[in-house]
This record gives C-alpha cells, sequence and structure tokens, in this order.
C-alpha cells in the first residue's frame, strides 16, 4: 500500500521493526490538547506520554543524541513567534497549492511548531509518535504522501481518521549545515494531492531558507555573548588575573562551540617548540588527565602546521587524519578537533585547541569566526597581563640581589599571625668594603648574602633587601625558628667564608600587634645588637602590656 517504497531512508536510520529505546527527555510532557482548524475541520490533537492509538511511531535515527544536542544547541525550542518564519511557511503553502504549512521541529519526545498557517491552534505541540515530521526526518529528501490512507504508515494515525483528517502531507527535512536533520518544513491537506518537481524543488528550496534563518539566530546570539565575553576579558589589568583569564577562554569558547573540551596550550620553551595546557574546560572524568598535560611540534603535525603557518585548522574526521596523534583521539575520545593560533608581539604563543566526540563534517562559519576572535583576545589579554607581571616583578624586585625591595615587602606583610619571627639582619662595616674594595666588591657581598638568605629560609617565608645593606626577613608564626634561622645564617656565611659578618635583631610579633610595630622593635634590637659589638643577635623583648590589655609604647 506505500506510495514511498522508492525513497530510501537516510542514512543511519533503523528499520521499522528497530528496537525504539530512546533517552528520557528532561521536557516532561503534561496533558494538553492541541486544538486546529484546518479548512472546514475542527479537531482537537490529542498530547499523550505513549504513542498515539493507531499510530505508527518513526524509528530514531542512529545519530538522535548529537541530532538533539545540535537541536538544543540552537537555542530555538519554545521561542516566541517570529513572522519571518510564518512567512516563509506562507510562501510554501501557496507555492504548493495547500491550505496549510507549517515548521516543526522534533523534540525528544514532541513535535515543537515554529510557524504555522492556515491553522487556529490552541497550543505549539503535539507528541512525536503521531508526528508525520518525525518520519520526515530520516529523508534526504522531501517526504510525499499523496494519499494518507493509501500509506501503512499513516493509515491509522489519529491525524488522519480523526481531528485535521489529513490526507495529504509533503515535508522538506530542515538539515543544519552540521548535517542533522531538526525537523521539517511541511504543507498538508484535507484532500490527496501530488506536488510536481517545480513544487518539491522550491519546498526544498524554502526549507534551506528557514535552517539559514535558525541558525542566523544562533549566529546573532554567539555575536552577542562574544561580545559581552571579550569586553569581559579586555577589562582584566591585574598581573595575578593570568590564570582567571585562561579559565573564562576555555569556558567561553567550550559553551560558544557546544564543544566536549577545550584546552589552552602556551609555550613554556619556545626553542624545543614545547606547549603545556595552561587551561581546560571538559568532562569531569578527563579533566586531571588534560590539565598541565604537555605537547610539542614533534608529536603534534596539527600542531607544528598551525604554529608555522598561524592559521586555524579544522580536522572534521581527527581519526581519518594523518595530522592528529592516534594516541590522543583514543584518549579523549576525539571525533571533530579544531585548532586555533593564539597570536603575542612575538609570533604564536599559543593554541587554542577544541574538539567534539563526534566527526563534524563542516563547521559553522559563526562558530570558527567565534573560536579565532576568542583566540585573538586570548593573545592580546595574556600578553598584556604577562607584560603587567613583568611590569610589577620590575617594580616589586630589587634589581642587584632579586629579592622583594621595601616596597613589596611592606605591600605584602599585612597582619602577620601571632608568633612570626621579624628579623633585620645588617651586614657590619659594610661602607668600609665599598671604600676599600670599591662598589662593585660591595655589590658581590651582597648578592651572596642574599643567596645565603634564600637558603637558610622556608618557602613562605618573606625575604627582601630592606635598604642598603640592611635585609628583612619573616618567618609567619615562626618565633622559635627564628633564632635557628639565624644560627644556619651564620654557619653558611662562615663556611662560604663570606668575608664579612652581620647583627641582627629578632622581634616576635604579640597578638594584634602590627606588622609596622614589630619591624619598629626588631629594629630597636638590631641597634643593641650594633651597641653591643656587632656580630651578634638580640631578641626584642615582648611588648608590655597595661592593666587593660592595652600594650604600653
Amino acid at each position: 500500500m506505500s506510495s514511498l517504497g522508492s525513497i530510501p531512508l537516510k542514512d543511519g536510520a533503523e528499520p521499522a521493526d528497530a528496537d525504539r529505546w530512546r533517552a528520557p527527555s528532561d521536557r516532561n510532557l503534561t496533558d494538553r490538547t492541541l486544538s486546529g482548524t484546518l479548512m472546514d475541520h475542527h479537531a482537537t490533537w490529542p498530547l499523550s506520554e505513549g504513542p498515539a492509538p493507531g499510530a505508527v511511531p518513526a524509528p530514531l535515527p542512529r545519530d538522535e543524541a548529537n541530532r538533539l544536542r545540535a537541536l538544543y544547541a540552537l537555542d530555538i525550542l519554545d521561542t516566541a513567534v517570529e513572522p519571518g518564519f510564518d512567512d516563509v511557511a506562507a510562501v510554501a503553502a501557496a507555492v504548493c497549492g495547500t491550505p496549510s504549512a507549517l515548521v516543526s521541529l522534533i523534540d525528544a519526545d514532541r513535535q515543537w511548531f515554529k510557524a504555522t498557517v492556515g491553522l487556529e491552534l490552541d497550543a505549539t505541540e503535539t507528541d512525536r509518535d503521531s508526528a508525520f515530521c518525525a518520519h520526515t526526518i530520516l529523508h534526504d529528501h522531501v517526504m510525499e504522501v499523496p494519499d494518507t490512507l493509501e500509506d501503512d504508515r499513516f493509515a491509522t494515525n489519529p491525524l488522519v481518521l480523526s481531528g485535521p483528517r489529513i490526507r495529504f502531507y509533503a515535508g522538506a527535512p530542515l538539515v543544519t549545515s552540521s548535517g542533522h536533520a531538526l525537523g521539517s518544513l511541511c504543507v498538508i491537506d484535507s484532500a490527496p494531492q501530488r506536488l510536481d518537481d517545480h513544487q518539491r524543488a522550491a519546498l526544498e528550496g524554502l526549507a534551506r531558507i528557514v535552517v539559514g534563518k535558525i541558525e542566523a539566530r544562533r549566529t546573532e546570539r554567539i555575536l552577542q555573548r562574544l561580545t559581552s565575553s571579550l569586553m569581559a576579558l579586555s577589562r582584566l589589568h591585574d598581573a595575578s588575573q593570568a590564570t582567571a583569564a585562561a579559565a573564562a577562554i576555555v569556558r567561553i569558547n567550550r559553551e560558544l562551540l557546544d564543544a566536549d573540551g577545550v584546552t589552552l596550550l602556551l609555550s613554556e620553551d619556545p626553542v624545543a617548540g614545547r606547549y603545556r595546557s595552561f587551561g581546560a574546560s571538559t568532562a569531569a572524568a578527563i579533566a586531571d588527565q588534560v590539565r598541565g598535560a604537555s605537547t610539542d611540534v614533534a608529536s603534534s603535525a596539527a600542531i607544528a602546521r598551525v604554529v608555522s603557518t598561524a592559521e586555524p585548522l579544522y580536522i572534521g574526521d581527527a581519526a581519518a587524519s594523518d595530522l592528529v596523534d592516534p594516541a590522543l583521539v583514543a584518549r579523549f575520545d576525539v571525533g571533530s578537533i579544531l585548532y586555533v593560533p593564539v597570536v603575542g608581539q612575538d609570533g604564536v604563543v599559543g593554541v587554542l585547541v577544541t574538539w567534539w566526540d563526534t566527526p563534524r563534517p563542516v563547521l559553522g562559519g559563526a562558530s570558527r569566526d567565534a573560536a579565532v576572535l576568542l583566540a585573538v583576545e586570548a593573545g592580546t589579554t595574556l600578553a598584556r597581563l604577562h607584560a603587567l607581571a613583568i611590569l610589577r616583578r620590575d617594580a616589586d624586585t630589587d634589581p642587584l640581589t632579586g629579592l622583594a625591595n621595601r616596597r613589596a615587602c611592606l605591600a605584602e606583610l599585612g597582619q602577620l599571625p601571632p608568633d612570626s619571627a621579624v628579623i633585620i639582619v645588617d651586614l657590619d662595616h659594610f661602607k668600609a668594603v665599598n671604600d676599600t674594595y670599591g662598589h662593585q666588591a660591595g655589590d658581590r657581598l651582597l648578592e651572596r648574602f642574599a643567596a645565603h638568605l634564600r637558603e637558610a629560609t622556608r618557602r613562605g617565608d618573606v625575604v627582601a633587601r630592606w635598604g642598603g645593606e640592611e635585609f628583612l626577613v619573616v618567618l609567619p608564626g615562626g618565633g622559635v625558628p627564628g633564632a635557628a634561622m639565624l644560627t644556619r645564617l651564620r654557619v653558611a656565611c662562615r663556611a662560604a667564608d663570606l668575608g664579612a659578618t652581620f647583627s641582627a635583631g629578632l622581634a616576635v610579633t604579640a597578638p594584634d600587634e602590627t606588622a609596622e610595630e614589630a619591624v619598629g622593635r626588631a629594629d630597636e634590637a638590631l641597634y643593641h645588637a650594633k651597641a653591643q659589638g656587632r656580630d651578634r643577635d638580640v631578641i626584642a623583648p615582648s611588648p608590655m602590656v597595661g592593666p587593660n590589655g592595652q600594650r604600653i609604647p
């Protein structure tokens, strides 16, 4: 009885008797009805949780999960009426000589209408099992049913036997640039008929216009989000925000491109061509494997090409490409992959890598442009933050010893925890060294002493050149270890034959004492160490406390 026996199913469609298990949709339907008027027929279209009585549900496409993902990424379901879509549907009805036309999108368990012409509807959806358009998405071209009563798939459909009593249907699949059929542009009538070749071609052309309008909506949304994201990145002016900037770049790129994973590779060794993941946004299961991973141009032909040409590279089928490491494809389940160079002042400084689990023959122009723009801003932002970091380092670092300077040290100290050691160290008779041996010898002495200070302190301790031949050391929460550190320092200086001695004043912070007050007590202790003959340490007495608990100056 079927009038469509010669029309092949679209590649990947399952036979009608195949198992039709489908993932549960997060769009739960409640009992509703869809009322419509078709010519002189008035009908109520039932919405049910299961198959409509008499309906023959269409088999699911083999790529159903990816098809739904593509549909949801377009963010068009349940949106308001837009005249542009109604206009296309009206033209389709006029061209095909039918009273009604619809733009229908097939969700996991429903058929939702973006546009309707010639129908008065109280709702905008019906169940998927009775939807003609659920069959249309299995075809590459127009699916035409000249007489529904003569087609086994629809002869018992409730929309044929009652309700709108559809006798003629023709639908052109709405196929995106990535190859996913979202739904159809269809025309219907209550009397049997046939389209001619020109009408079928026109219906397919109009379907392409609908797809263009749907993807244009996404392009506009991408550009809006990209613009706001780029503005946010441009406002980052703190050198400490480099890590946050990298995290934002990969997160934004993954959201904009609806990708399965994104990593930002930055150069850690320009000579060797080695790159390390500086930020990643992936599924939780592989996040630790991606974060911090490194690669080099010698082991990745794709990265080598992007670095040498400074041009983006998109590979639709990663498994079939000689440019992509097979181990990478297997490890991270890569279907398609996009490499975009991150260009700084010195050329390519990194690569923004985006991948999808399933192959995508074509990457939409808007998505590609968004990734390129984001990579450009990544290069600009990270270069700016790197320059700021250099400026901050230069402003906060003593150029001779490489230690923090007085300004940086004061900014870092703040409120110290109780029982912290604050030590001021002074090289004895340093002026005599300069006067006798010259300033170059004095500079070498300062450099060597600073190196011994670093070795004698712990990670997390503050070591700074306080000024001239004075150094400041702060051991947070380390009052007792402070004396031990000075002992280690003296032993090291004697063993290295430094050629100079030093005096030190140590103060242990009291509760609620500020860093400035503790430094003042350490400075006074240093004065007493010098007065007692130098080459010794003096520990400042604890602050005196009055009856009211206040420290006495």
